[in-house]
């Protein structure tokens, strides 16, 4: 028979209690990650008074969160993803939204993503807020994803407001397995949530083929709201020719008519190409926005990027955007619109995104 002494029973205890957690933790797979992404920028447009200002998420938005996963058995699994916004610049955290109208806007920390997830052979089936399938073509075919001052998305986003053409709370979606030989299908329908009326609804479908350098899908969205329904279709391609990688996107928004506010339409087009050397990449593009009955803009925009690392890059980045005819509606993204009909728009900056 072993006796122990107090102190030997309780640093057994104590073991015994971490090697528990460790095996639990190596069965859930849980991860912390997170990306942060600061800069200096500096905006000006035509008629308006000129800024400089530290800023963030020049390349990738800053974030932080967590995810695991959780093996069921039978090729079955559960998973889920917590993943919140801040800013680099300020350390404040971002925005979410509870009934996917403006009315329902609060802070969220989680307001990025927050799912839980059953996937299998059948695909993935997850529930909560996340991206639309719809801007995931935004996001997966402009240059500079949609962050940053050389990013096309204020060009392609809507522009009347709404609540969902990022993100979509209460929603339910499901995402095709990834052994269909490079076709994959993503859907979101999501609840409003308000007694009495469908405000707030969304439904989003996308789909695409992606196999080696080749990548191609269209998207398409419809929100609906007492102010008029919105509607947005997007389709875009890749391709990976080793020395440079070309990407080309469309799009277009609607919104209908409602009550005594007018139907509204705009539609943008952008080309982009990207440049590997060494540990550099050089970008460029062009973007070419159009307001129906009204007038658009074109953005030229360029930059340059530096990896010190794996996870540590350098970059800058510039972009200008020249509304047409007597127009002041666009400017680059996170700058200063024009004062002046017909006015530009101008943005630059130089940061440092670090990943973990």
């Amino acid at each position: 028979m072993i006796h122990r002494t107090p102190l030997v029973a309780r640093l057994t205890a104590v073991a015994a209690a971490l090697a528990a957690v460790g095996v639990s933790a190596q069965t859930a797979n849980v991860t912390l990650f997170g990306i942060v992404d600061t800069n200096v920028q500096r905006y000006s447009a035509s008629g308006a008074a000129s800024v400089s200002r530290v800023g963030t998420d020049g390349l990738s938005s800053s974030r932080w969160g967590m995810r695991g996963t959780e093996s069921l058995g039978g090729g079955l699994a559960a998973s889920f993803w917590l993943e919140g916004a801040f800013s680099g610049d300020t350390g404040g955290i971002g925005s979410t939204n509870t009934n996917n109208q403006s009315s329902g806007s609060a802070t969220g920390l989680f307001g990025r993503r927050a799912t839980v997830s059953l996937s299998g052979g059948f695909g993935e089936l997850r529930l909560g807020r996340d991206l639309t399938p719809a801007f995931m073509n935004l996001s997966d075919f402009n240059l500079y994803g949609t962050n940053g001052t050389g990013n096309a998305g204020a060009m392609f986003y809507p522009i009347f407001s709404s609540q969902t053409h990022v993100r979509a709370s209460n929603g339910i979606s499901y995402l095709t397995p990834g052994n269909l030989g490079g076709l994959f299908v993503h859907a979101t329908y999501a609840f409003g949530e308000n007694a009495g009326n469908n405000d707030g609804r969304y439904a989003s479908a996308r789909v695409g083929y992606r196999n080696g350098p080749l990548s191609v899908a269209a998207g398409t969205a419809r929100a609906t709201y007492a102010n008029g329904n919105q509607t947005q279709t997007n389709v875009g391609a890749s391709y990976n020719f080793g020395v440079a990688k070309l990407n080309a996107l469309w799009g277009v928004n609607k919104k209908d008519a409602a009550g005594t506010a007018k139907a509204v339409e705009n539609s943008a087009f952008h080309v982009g190409v990207g440049v590997p050397l060494g540990a550099f990449e050089v970008r460029a593009g062009y973007t070419d926005a159009r307001v129906k009955g009204g007038d658009g803009a074109r953005q030229l925009m360029g930059g340059v990027m530096y990896n010190l690392s794996k996870r540590t890059t350098l970059y800058l980045d510039a972009s200008q955007v020249d509304n047409k005819g007597a127009g002041k509606t666009f400017g680059v993204s996170d700058g200063l619109k024009p004062v002046t009909a017909g006015g530009k728009s101008t943005g630059f900056e130089a940061g440092i995104r670090h990943t973990f």
